[in-house]
């Protein structure tokens, strides 16, 4: 796309004004000569994630489900020893707010769920030339640089939750 164009509106109606009879206090374009911009892989801290989100990609991506598996695996060897001491008493004895137990769970789940969509990318030829994440999205980052294996950052991952 060589044409860029942008717009700070309040809601849609604005938006459409201001594009029909653009304010250059609100917004701009710009003609872009370059044909392949480099690609940036940023991924979010924990909360972006919902209910089914890889569901259709892990029926129907080998690579894909093989990364989820992989993790899955690893996981339900660590698991075992986190989760021993999470009981419903230990949950029950504790101020109210989000379980620890669950946490520890969907940070994991969601680690695992960022690197399997980035290794999806690149099978996909899509290589980034820089990577940026917020809070578990840093750890996803550094494991698709080759920082460390996954099942290194899990490890971390745990015990900064521990």
């Amino acid at each position: 796309m060589a044409q860029r164009r942008f717009v700070v509106a309040a809601d849609s109606r604005e938006a459409v004004q201001l594009l029909q009879q653009p304010n250059p206090l609100r917004c701009g374009s710009k003609r872009c000569e370059r044909r392949a911009p480099p690609v940036v892989f940023l991924f979010g801290g924990q909360g972006t994630q919902y209910v089914n989100m890889g569901h259709n990609l892990y029926h129907g991506e080998p690579l894909f489900r093989a990364v989820v598996d992989d993790c899955c695996d690893f996981l339900n060897r660590i698991w075992a020893a986190i989760f021993a001491n999470c009981s419903i008493r230990t949950q029950a004895t504790r101020k109210p707010r989000a379980p620890p137990c669950r946490i520890l769970f969907i940070l994991t789940l969601d680690l695992c769920d960022r690197v399997r969509a980035g290794r999806f990318w690149q099978s996909l030829g899509l290589q980034p030339a820089m990577m940026a994440g917020h809070s578990i999205g840093e750890f996803v980052a550094a494991t698709l640089a080759g920082v460390w294996e996954p099942q290194d950052a899990l490890r971390i991952i745990v015990l900064r939750g521990s």
